[in-house]
């Protein structure tokens, strides 16, 4: 068993400030703090700034989302540059109507606000991040996973959460990139970025094993959460506490058989530690191959990865897959999945580890609601991919779930931990 106990090296630490009030830090010697302004892009050389449309077209690191932000400018290939970073003495914040100005439309944008500040290994950080935003504000960590939704505040908000930085194959590419750098996204009209704080921690991490309707997803900006494609383990973290971590290795297009023979399952193995935990989430694919029906190849696919994780002590915990927006001309719901779901629910129940049933939980939810309203929850005219609301529906049902079970078996303890770890928030649905 790997333990996570002893490090042989010191903790990586490091603190940046924001705005006018702080430049003399950088001629103080003895201060153990950076300050940034809106000026200071992101330079391999130095390790840390902002990321913009310029540092886009000329970083290929930057251009992988699993690598970066995860949020791409819309006309990348153009020479439209939209973000203007604005420092004043509450720190730095994006201009909104400059951005406008430049697309030629009339209200605001929401254009991200993101720093990259590059770290010595992998690994999981503690962050603690400093703003202020009169609005609604959100937070994402690495690739777009959110972190938080903030309600509007004059004063300044601070707030603590841990990132993972994992090694990850992007798509498109068949070997192993590094991932030694962390990124800040700040979102939300005139949201001051203020002060982050970032140190190397020891905690648990929720690893996650799954396809493109979990993975972490890229999106568009000016960001709009109804047009941008998710993955429900990339909104898992907002509802987390800041003691905790997610490594998200789920892709597009994968199969409980290709995520292990295209690598991802390898940089899983060679990371995760006892006392860690293994989400795993497929069949939308799988149901596609004849060798992988649900009561066969899929469902022994599964239980050999429940006894690896549990082999190297740590726990591994099923979800059913999430389901379509598939209706039948007769206005009946078309479930595809209902035996995948089950055959989830049997390898669990013969090992006695958890399962979270979120088939059932969508399924419910969509029959409730009716295939248009269900829709305004998925990107544009797709059945299957949620969009940022949606995914942000999906990891609350998924918590709602899991910490409604009982725990009972061997390893009963163990996940009531996690439980512990998970917590409610507010609904965020579309604009009607």
């Amino acid at each position: 068993m790997r333990s996570r106990k002893t490090v042989p090296y010191k903790m990586y630490a490091k603190t940046y400030v924001f705005g006018n009030k702080n430049q003399k830090l950088n001629t103080d010697s003895r201060s153990k703090e950076t300050a940034v302004t809106g000026g200071q892009l992101y330079d391999a050389g130095l390790g840390y700034g902002f990321v913009t449309e310029a540092d886009f077209r000329s970083n290929e690191m930057l251009q992988m989302p699993e690598l970066s932000s995860g949020f791409v400018p819309a006309y990348a290939d153009t020479i439209c540059e939209v973000t203007r970073i604005v420092t004043d003495d509450l720190g730095c914040h994006v201009d909104g109507r400059y951005a406008a100005c430049r697309l030629g439309i009339q209200e605001r944008c929401m254009i991200p606000l993101c720093f990259r500040a590059d770290v010595e290994r992998s690994g999981n950080y503690q962050i603690t991040l400093e703003y202020q935003s009169e609005a609604e504000a959100m937070i994402f960590a690495g690739p777009r996973r959110l972190v938080c939704r903030s309600a509007g505040k004059e004063q300044k908000q601070s707030l603590t959460f841990v990132m993972n930085a994992c090694d990850i194959i992007p798509m498109g590419r068949n070997c192993i990139y590094e991932c030694k750098s962390i990124d800040i996204t700040l979102l939300g009209e005139n949201a001051n970025l203020c002060r982050i704080n970032i140190k190397q921690v020891n905690c648990p991490t929720i690893y996650i094993a799954g396809d493109s309707t979990v993975n972490d997803q890229p999106a568009w900006y000016p960001y709009q959460p109804e047009a941008a494609f998710a993955g429900w383990g990339q909104m898992l973290p907002a509802y987390l506490s800041g003691k905790i971590a997610v490594s998200n290795h789920a892709h597009p297009g994968q199969t409980v058989e290709t995520f292990r023979t295209e690598g991802h399952y390898a940089i899983i193995q060679a990371h995760i530690r006892f006392g860690d935990y293994l989400m795993l989430q497929f069949a939308h694919n799988d149901q596609k191959l004849a060798g992988l029906r649900a009561k066969e190849g899929y469902m022994e696919a599964l239980c050999r990865y429940i006894e690896e994780t549990l082999a190297i002590g740590a726990y591994p915990i099923l979800v059913t897959p999430v389901c379509r927006n598939t209706w039948s001309v007769n206005g009946m719901y078309a479930d595809s999945l209902e035996e995948y779901a089950q055959a989830c629910k049997q390898a669990a129940a013969r090992y006695q580890i958890p399962v979270i049933d979120l088939h059932g939980a969508s399924k419910d939810f969509i029959i409730q609601h009716g295939p248009e309203q269900t829709a305004r929850y998925y990107y544009p005219k797709d059945f299957t991919h949620p969009n940022d609301y949606g995914a942000y529906l999906l990891a609350g049902m998924a918590v709602k779930e899991y910490c409604g079970q009982m725990r009972t078996g061997n390893y009963a303890e163990a996940y009531g931990r996690l439980a512990g770890f998970m917590t409610r928030h507010s609904e965020w649905n579309p604009k009607v």
